[in-house]
């Protein structure tokens, strides 16, 4: 491999080309598929039922069933390849006249299944392509060029789905994985030990539960991960409904919104780099909790231009998150054990506490309202944050000590 991130890391930057087409796609399916739900059936408790599903089984397959070859480059091909044909069902089934909104649930959860281990595979093949000293760049690059592919994304997609209907949305977003398939398959195969299912499958999955049990950092940075992904449940249950009764606005806001967020990580991926290595100690696994209180605030505000600059600036909080503690992951974990902890956290954080959270707050919304429910999660997850930052700090500290 080569000292310099860019543009010698050819190998990287097709990995970081495929995962900005998917994200780009991502936004069309989200927006379609909530909208769909909601604008035929007006029901918050069906849309909080959908994003369980949708989580939980995507989590618990990647935890149980996947094998670690996923951080493999071909079984992350057939994953991209299997997402795609099934988010052209819904058209399919639309022209020969037989759709039912009923018909969501089976599309989500399939694509679920195979999205979200795809997504840590591409997380757990960095290190395959980038040298240890430059894995920090690399990491803001992976999550500064999707986020800014997912600020595009849903703006397009609003502006798509507003004009010619959610289904045309899914067909976007099936080209745009199946073009993430292509790029895939251009990866140069990295020679790694043959491990198949079996005992040698379930030490593996047992011996990424153990890290993160019995590693201090590695438990409290998946906690963090597992809080945020429980307070953003809010959003991704409620922004449909957010945006239509309270609002009063058409898939374009909700587009608008989404971009905020996505707009947010990228600065937050490109300061990153930028910001002084002792600031950066200090601050970084506070960033959850200034997360979940940005969220707390988000629906007390009278307008959508209001919430604009409050999602960009959750959207910095979680950039920085997310680029320190894959930082933080590669280099405590060997390579053997990284892909499935990552799928480990995914599972988690997404597969349980999402899951979890999507019916909680959509059952918290029917007695609170949407506004409400908003701010208890985010008041939740700023006190529950508090617990693994303040660990995280006091760990940081005594190895700065130690180095000194």
């Amino acid at each position: 491999m080569t000292s310099t991130l860019w543009p010698a890391s050819r190998e990287f930057h097709r990995l970081l080309l495929a995962a900005t087409t998917s994200r780009f796609g991502s936004g069309f399916f989200n927006i379609s598929v909530t909208w769909l739900l909601y604008e035929r059936t007006h029901s918050v408790i069906l849309l909080g039922a959908l994003w369980g599903s949708y989580m939980a089984v995507g989590g618990l397959f990647q935890v149980g069933v996947t094998r670690y070859r996923l951080e493999r480059r071909r079984p992350m091909v057939w994953l991209a390849v299997a997402a795609g044909i099934v988010l052209l069902a819904p058209s399919l089934a639309a022209s020969l006249e037989i759709f039912r909104v009923w018909e969501l649930w089976p599309v989500f959860v399939m694509v679920g299944l195979v999205i979200r281990p795809l997504n840590a595979g591409v997380q757990s093949l960095v290190p395959n392509y980038v040298e240890p000293d430059l894995r920090r760049s690399a990491n803001a690059l992976l999550v500064g060029a999707t986020e800014a592919a997912a600020v595009v994304g849903p703006v397009v997609a609003g502006i798509v789905i507003a004009r010619g209907g959610p289904l045309g949305g899914l067909e976007i977003d099936a080209v745009g994985v199946l073009t993430t398939a292509v790029i895939l398959a251009t990866l140069p195969r990295v020679p790694q030990p043959a491990i198949g299912l079996g005992p040698g499958h379930a030490a593996i999955i047992a011996a990424g539960a153990r890290r993160i049990w019995r590693h201090r950092v590695v438990r409290r940075v998946v906690a963090l991960a597992v809080v945020a992904e429980f307070t953003d449940s809010a959003y991704a249950v409620l922004s449909v409904p957010l945006v239509i009764l309270v609002l009063h606005q058409t898939p374009a806001g909700l587009g608008l919104l989404e971009g905020a967020l996505s707009a947010g990580m990228v600065i937050g991926s490109g300061v990153v780099r930028h910001i002084p290595r002792n600031i950066l100690i200090s601050t970084r696994w506070w960033t959850v909790g200034f997360f979940c209180a940005l969220y707390a605030i988000l629906t007390t505000v009278p307008s959508l231009s209001w919430m604009i600059p409050i999602q960009g600036a959750a959207g910095v909080t979680l950039a920085i998150f997310q680029v320190e503690s894959q930082t933080r992951l590669q280099a405590l974990v060997d390579g053997d054990v990284l892909g499935t902890l990552l799928m480990w956290q995914e599972g988690l954080s997404r597969g349980g506490a999402k899951s979890l959270g999507s019916i909680g707050v959509a059952l918290l919304a029917v007695q609170a309202g949407i506004p409400g429910a908003f701010v208890l999660f985010g008041i939740l997850g700023a006190l529950v944050s508090l617990w693994p930052a303040l660990g995280l700090r006091r760990l940081d500290c005594q190895a700065q000590n130690l180095s000194t």
